[in-house]
């Protein structure tokens, strides 16, 4: 029942890109709710040919395309598909959003950077509709260097089993916890929060800014985790079963919560 499904343009392994067959019929089954092609974060000149082969001819049947970088919007902005900004556009404030809108994006992601002190300010200047993630395990660092081909040629300097992800995955340890770092189709490595980034008990006063849509980055969790998360966003979002902490039961299946860059000020 979720109002949109946002297709990744990278994929962590061992799962693989969707196929136009595999787009071809989540369209059939995706009922009410809309469904949008993300692409990559970085783009080289063959992954634009390789979307240009996906996105032309037959129309396929997605609501729109999450652009990821000003060569995308530049590139598709003609296709008659819908074009939603993710949050590596890093839109930070009114100025930034507003060129975004110019080059007819319909809805921007607010930068992951964003402070509460700045967020009401920005909200309330902000014309086109925002869309927040406010729950999952956002990277870090985004890196061409292969962490995995390390390990293929030199000695890890630890091994030991996982606590939270398993043991296929490779982790940074740090005081803070294991950061883990998935490898995506491309051989580009996603370093990740130790923690799961959680609005939950905030999710009340974004509501009240006028943010239209909550984002939750799902790609790391099980079918059943994510569907317990989703179900906890709703509740919330209807104010059916508000707890008093707000968390409604829901546990952590990392290290921990954290608010990201809203716990500074």
């Amino acid at each position: 029942g979720v109002d949109s499904l946002y297709l990744p343009g990278d994929v962590f392994e061992p799962d693989r890109p969707f196929t136009k067959r595999d787009i071809k019929e989540l369209g059939e089954l995706k009922g009410d709710s809309k469904i949008y092609l993300g692409l990559p974060r970085m783009m080289t000149e063959l992954h634009f040919d390789q979307y240009d082969q996906l996105l032309g001819g037959e129309r396929l049947p997605i609501d729109g395309i999450i652009v990821t970088n000003l060569g995308a919007i530049r590139r598709y902005s003609s296709t008659g598909y819908p074009l939603i900004g993710d949050g590596s556009l890093n839109v930070y404030n009114h100025l930034s959003a507003q060129l975004y809108a110019k080059l007819g994006l319909t809805q921007l992601s607010v930068s992951p950077e964003m402070t509460l002190e700045h967020f009401a300010t920005f909200a309330s200047r902000c014309d086109t509709p925002l869309e927040v993630v406010v729950h999952g395990t956002p990277a870090l660092m985004y890196m061409e260097h292969d962490l995995y081909e390390n390990t293929e040629v030199m000695e890890p300097i630890a091994e030991e089993d996982n606590q939270y992800v398993h043991n296929n995955v490779l982790v940074l340890k740090t005081d803070k916890g294991e950061n883990p770092v998935y490898r995506d189709q491309h051989g580009r490595c996603h370093l990740l929060f130790a923690k799961e980034l959680c609005y939950l008990p905030l999710l009340g006063e974004m509501i009240d800014l006028g943010i239209s849509s909550f984002r939750i980055e799902g790609a790391t969790y099980s079918a059943q985790q994510l569907r317990e998360i989703i179900i906890s966003y709703q509740q919330a979002m209807n104010r059916t079963e508000v707890k008093d902490d707000m968390l409604g039961g829901l546990e952590p299946i990392y290290a921990g919560y954290t608010l990201g860059s809203l716990q500074f000020n």
